[in-house]
């Protein structure tokens, strides 16, 4: 092994092991004296040249990026940020599900080069990388670099031909990458349907087709019952509806046309769920309108622009009544 420090050179040559295989012996070209060192040197100098280069598949670091455009198997998806969402651009334009846009990210971020096939590659059709199936795709801030991974066939041994646009060699990599690129636009769709923060409420108001409830933070940042009359109201009840309505996904997206919203039975909901601020302004509003499929329900807010299906399972907690709402 040749070392070089401070512009001075030295060969070490590697023995075997002591015998209480604890230690290495060595010998320095400048020392004729044999010496012992810890047997991890073996390890270091027996490293082959993969595992000394930089397996990154593709560098960039999340927080840069202003815009993914990804081509799969299932479509192609363009995806822009602004400030701390993310928005679907294309094929059309919805807000995106955050944590599944930093899950794709991440797939290829952490992703690592398993082998480098050939250091530049004359035929890239070989490697179905001519025309690939994946094609993932970042822009970068301050000044939009873009960083491109194409991903080809598969290899004899089930990885995938892999190459980062702006560099020569071909590599493979695991099958979770391709694997893990490939979403539905409902899975890159954000799911919430309500929008809104605990902490700025001060009033609620549950209307049923024979009855209204109102609830309202006191004085003392409580919440008491205010109509049909005056009691304390389940602090926990209250909360376990909160958390209903601020987890509220849907699962399945139903659209935007006036059938659609004449369909889910609106014009006299089930339920209708309003939320105010400590200056009785209309914060968010959720309308539970008729069943279907036996589990789920029609469901809209207060934009009115989109019929969403959810579970209703998800409305146990926010379908309830006057006596569970009082303290006894």
């Amino acid at each position: 092994m040749l070392i070089e420090k401070s512009g001075k050179k030295d060969t070490v040559s590697i023995g075997s092991k002591n015998p209480t295989n604890a230690y290495l012996y060595i010998r320095r070209d400048h020392r004729p004296k044999v010496e012992l060192t810890s047997t991890s040197m073996s390890y270091q100098t027996s490293k082959k040249l993969i595992d000394l280069r930089d397996k990154t598949v593709l560098k960039f670091e999340n927080e840069n990026v202003e815009r993914l455009v990804l081509k799969t198997k299932t479509g192609r998806f363009v995806l822009e940020k602004s400030g701390d969402t993310w928005q679907i651009t294309s094929p059309i334009r919805k807000s995106a599900d955050k944590s599944e846009v930093e899950k794709l990210l991440n797939k290829v971020k952490n992703a690592r080069v398993n082998k480098f096939v050939v250091e530049k590659a004359v035929d890239l059709q070989k490697y179905g990388l001519r025309k690939p199936s994946f094609v993932f795709t970042v822009y970068l801030k301050p000044n939009q670099a873009r960083k491109t991974l194409f991903i080809g066939k598969k290899t004899p041994g089930g990885d995938y031909y892999a190459k980062d646009d702006s560099r020569d060699p071909i590599m493979s990599i695991s099958k979770d990458v391709p694997e893990g690129l490939q979403p539905t636009l409902f899975d890159l769709r954000n799911k919430k349907i309500l929008t809104f923060k605990r902490a700025d409420l001060a009033g609620i108001k549950l209307i049923y087709k024979d009855t209204t409830i109102v609830c309202e933070k006191d004085t003392s940042n409580k919440w008491v019952i205010a109509y049909p009359e005056s009691a304390k109201a389940k602090s926990w009840k209250i909360s376990s509806l909160l958390a209903g309505l601020e987890n509220l996904k849907a699962a399945e997206f139903l659209g935007e046309s006036k059938q659609a919203f004449r369909k889910a039975g609106f014009r006299r909901p089930e339920l209708i769920v309003h939320l105010y601020d400590k200056d009785k302004n209309l914060v968010e509003s959720l309308y539970i309108g008729r069943s279907y499929d036996a589990k789920k329900n029609y469901v809209t807010n207060r934009k009115k622009k989109e019929v969403f299906g959810v579970s209703s399972d998800d409305l146990k907690t926010i379908e309830i009544s006057l006596n569970e709402l009082k303290t006894n």
